[in-house]
């Protein structure tokens, strides 16, 4: 059996993501990452007009430091086959 994982990263739901922190973690550390994925917002430039701010609601940061580590706490209660 495989899993494709290959949009893994853009499927953490903040939310749900923060809950599992809280469970998993000390108060203190939960929140520290908890304003690492909160208030994130992205726009689009095209030439030279931009799109107005969207925020990000469920995505890991790709290419972070964190961001692996976060995806394997998202997903440490996935059942196993």
């Amino acid at each position: 059996m495989f899993l494709d994982v290959a949009q893994a990263f853009d499927k953490a739901w903040h939310e749900e993501l923060n809950h599992k922190l809280r469970t998993i973690l000390h108060k203190q550390y939960a929140e520290i990452l908890e304003s690492y994925l909160t208030e994130r917002f992205f726009r689009i430039k095209q030439v030279d007009a931009y799109s107005e701010l969207k925020e990000i609601k469920a995505e890991v940061l790709q290419g972070s430091v964190l961001g692996p580590v976060l995806h394997l706490l998202y997903a440490s209660d996935l059942p196993k086959l």
